[in-house]
């Protein structure tokens, strides 16, 4: 067996590479915040905080072990590294928030929460999102719910979008016989006249009286 090293030059360094390790893998945890590898805004922070602890450990090791040609790479390293993860830090924590922001309008439309699809909307939520294989607005122009109808073309959702299947939001109203909803349909900008599988509204409202008023 080989005698202790004794040689106070070697005693509590240990290989200078483990602290690089320690701040390849802050590089790597950086990265998975990049790619957006996350679920929530508190996994983005989680992350964020381990981007930073580990790469101070790695510092911490570099200068305890007296590698001062080595440290000088490695700060720059990690400043290049801090740089893009706190970028990539807020851009994770902002896409979480859209997320889970989406999650809300889908829960709240789904009970017909008008101010919970508000609350939605104003963080972030897409107000042309799909219910399955129709938009929001062609659902909620389908009921007939000229309050959901109007927060959703508050926020932004374009009234003549067409589902997958060619039916629009003014289209769906006028087969229901909505007046209410046909006529705010129409002042944000529904086109009465817009062909469609189902026909132009216009015609398909051309026996009822008052949605052919409202479509004027």
């Amino acid at each position: 067996m080989s005698p202790p090293n004794t040689d106070a030059s070697y005693r509590g360094r240990g290989p200078w590479w483990s602290s690089l390790v320690l701040l390849g893998a802050a590089g790597v945890l950086a990265a998975v915040l990049s790619a957006g590898g996350i679920h929530g805004r508190a996994d983005a922070e989680l992350l964020g905080v381990l981007v930073v602890v580990m790469a101070a450990v790695g510092i911490g090791g570099l200068v305890a072990r007296g590698c001062g040609s080595k440290l000088a790479g490695a700060v720059t390293a990690v400043l290049v590294v801090g740089a893009a993860g706190g970028a990539a830090w807020t851009q994770a924590g902002e896409r979480a928030d859209r997320a889970d922001a989406q999650k809300a309008l889908t829960r709240a439309f789904a009970i017909d929460d008008v101010a919970g699809v508000q609350a939605a909307l104003a963080v972030g939520a897409d107000p042309d999102a799909q219910q399955g294989r129709s938009s929001l607005l062609v659902v909620a122009a389908g009921r007939g719910s000229v309050a959901m109808v109007e927060a959703l073309l508050d926020a932004g959702a374009d009234p003549n979008r067409a589902q997958a299947g060619g039916m629009t939001p003014l289209v769906a109203a006028v087969v229901g016989g909505h007046v209410e909803t046909v006529r705010r349909l129409v002042e944000a900008g529904a086109d009465p006249s817009a062909d469609s599988t189902y026909g132009t509204p216009r015609a398909l409202a051309a026996d009822d009286p008052a949605v052919t008023a409202a479509l004027r």
